[in-house]
């Protein structure tokens, strides 16, 4: 009974937390809305948003002021997202056999996934070129999302997949992919309070003319088209060229937070492309997405699945250097078991001490990248210069960090971006302390 009062009071914290998040995005747009515009003016930035002249960088400008905003949100919110579904993975695997205990613990992951969400679409604004771009077939991105879809959207709208074969890659990250197919499902939902259906298209095209002048950054090239259309309300001519606008939405206020659709626009503009809309009052709207095909095939190997539950890495010792005690306690409870010694400190000099003590037992370093006494890959490549050969993971909650790690680092390392699951932490402890390379 303790522990079923516990889950439904941590469930109603967490609902709290992310009311409060989603009404800080609200006032957001209310009251930064026009900070924004007033900076933008400052910049040089006047006039209305023209959606059809990218060029003149205008939505550029306006996402990269956000993406700063984005960077100091991300690390802490993430620290949150990464204790409360770390410990709640956790929870549910040692009571998966109790079926309302373990429902009510899946209730909190799914709140989490929200979050984790929210946080994602802030910091697609502070992604620039970091992100590793593979050969992507959308049809294998789509197929496993149809089910998750269809649970997000209701049972009152249909969602029909036109399927391509065959159609042409693009150099994407499959995450990105995920991040426009959910918002724009979302999105279109939002716009059928009664029902309808939703149509997700694939099509192989090249530009035309009267497409070209609409968007002059089109060129003649091949381009993965994705369409998303729903049976909605529409959206009025006056509102259409805003509406991928940072913070502008339409919808009520316990509803949206106006960065779906900016999310939409920065993740193509990030992989090389671009968006047009169509839309009529009482009839529906349709999103387009542009992206350059390429003809390079996918050739990585799919991650292994590691177990750690029956204690595959036993006899090893590992170092753990994170300054936020739940976080360390979660990657601690993750990582120990039996016949494995984990040392949990909190900054680089507590981390100097115990590995000049015990460097010659350590097998692995865990370190977050941000310290308060420094920087984790400074300290790491310190390590590295002093002759340290052991592998080492580095976690943030930032996406710029990785690139920072590239800079410093020139040998191969892991690196685990905030919020992870618990399967991702074992799998990635479990490559580093075998040798395997990290995807």
């Amino acid at each position: 009974m303790d522990a079923y009062i516990f889950i439904c009071v941590f469930l109603i914290l967490i609902d709290i937390a992310l009311l409060y998040a989603l009404s800080k995005m609200k006032r957001i747009n209310r009251e930064l809305g026009e900070k924004i515009l007033k900076l933008t003016s400052h910049l040089g930035i006047e006039g209305d948003l023209n959606l059809s002249k990218p060029k003149d960088d205008q939505q550029a400008r306006k996402l990269e002021i956000l993406g700063r905003l984005a960077i100091g949100i991300a690390h802490d919110f993430n620290n949150i997202l990464q204790v409360i579904n770390g410990q709640t993975e956790l929870m549910l695997n040692k009571h998966v056999d109790n079926h309302e205990v373990a429902n009510n613990l899946r209730t909190i992951l799914i709140a989490g996934e929200r979050g984790a969400s929210l946080a994602r679409q802030l910091l697609v604004f502070s992604r620039k070129k970091e992100t590793e771009l593979k050969p992507v077939d959308v049809n294998n991105v789509i197929k496993p999302m149809k089910k998750m879809l269809e649970r997000v959207i209701g049972e009152n709208i249909a969602l029909d997949v036109h399927y391509k074969p065959r159609c042409s890659m693009i150099m994407a990250d499959e995450v990105l992919i995920e991040e426009i197919l959910m918002n724009l499902a979302v999105n279109a939902r939002d716009a059928m309070l009664f029902g309808g259906r939703i149509a997700i298209r694939l099509e192989d095209v090249t530009p035309d003319a009267d497409l070209k002048a609409k968007v002059p950054e089109a060129e003649t090239k091949q381009y993965l088209l994705l369409s998303v259309q729903d049976e909605g309300e529409g959206i009025p001519e006056d509102v259409l060229p805003h509406i991928f606008e940072p913070f502008f939405t339409t919808k009520s206020d316990n509803k949206g937070t106006g960065l779906g659709l900016a999310t939409v626009y920065g993740i193509t503009r990030q992989l090389g492309g671009f968006t047009t809309a169509e839309s009529k009052l009482g009839i529906g709207t349709t999103f387009n997405i542009y992206i350059p095909s390429t003809s390079e095939r996918r050739t990585d190997i799919p991650a292994i699945v590691a177990e750690m539950g029956d204690c595959k890495i036993e006899h090893k010792s590992i170092l753990i250097l994170e300054d936020d005690a739940m976080v360390n306690r979660l990657i601690y409870d993750v990582v120990k078991c039996k016949g494995v010694e984990v040392y949990s400190v909190y900054d680089i000099a507590e981390a100097r001490d115990v590995y000049n003590d015990r460097k010659d037992e350590l097998d692995l370093i865990i370190s977050d990248i941000i310290l308060p006494d420094g920087n984790g890959p400074v300290f790491i490549q310190s390590l590295i210069t002093e002759g340290m050969e052991i592998p080492f993971i580095l976690i943030s909650g930032y996406t710029e960090d990785k690139m920072q790690v590239e800079r410093i680092i020139e040998k191969d390392h892991y690196f685990l971006q905030k919020p992870f699951t618990v399967p991702a932490l074992k799998t990635t402890v479990y490559k580093a302390l075998s040798g395997k390379k990290q995807e």
